[in-house]
């Protein structure tokens, strides 16, 4: 090679580092912050395999695709419990799950959240449910949203958690 082209070479290749280094940096800067800000307020949303995953800016009580408005990280409930918020792309048939466990896995109660509107918009669409339950001597348990999932494929899967009191 003459010395132009190796210096065009070295070029391209110092700029090609320099694009992937700035892109792993702020990947790693968005996703830092996203991930933090979930487990700050101490709600997580988890695929189906157990990872996290890295949406986008979290809000206090929801993350990009749902946002639960009466239930709050750590609040006191009792059954029956009304629950309403707004959701995008979590439905199926205008409905996806909802349940409630204890702290050590045991299933409390089981509902659907209702789409109050359609459910096949683009937007967020309003969401009811009421969740009934009996914690038995449980102080502590979650809620967990799950998208529906007809397709069955793993990476559909999503779950958002909210700790809660009894």
């Amino acid at each position: 090679m003459d010395e132009q082209k190796m210096k065009n070479f070295h070029r391209i290749w110092i700029g090609a580092i320099a694009v992937f280094g700035l892109g792993a940096l702020f990947g790693a800067i968005y996703f830092g912050i996203s991930k933090n800000s979930l487990k700050e307020n101490g709600m997580t949303e988890k695929r189906n395999n157990g990872s996290s995953v890295s949406d986008s800016e979290e809000e206090e009580n929801g993350n990009e695709n749902i946002g639960v408005i009466n239930i709050k990280q750590d609040m006191k409930i009792k059954s029956p419990l009304a629950i309403s918020g707004e959701a995008r792309g979590w439905y199926f048939e205008g409905v996806f799950p909802i349940m409630l466990v204890d702290e050590n896995g045991k299933d409390l109660g089981r509902t659907n959240a209702e789409a109050q509107g359609d459910w096949m918009a683009d937007d967020f669409v309003a969401f009811d449910a009421i969740l009934t339950f009996e914690p038995g001597a449980a102080k502590r348990g979650k809620i967990i949203f799950e998208k529906s999932n007809p397709s069955g494929l793993p990476e559909k899967a999503k779950i958002f958690e909210i700790p809660v009191t009894f």
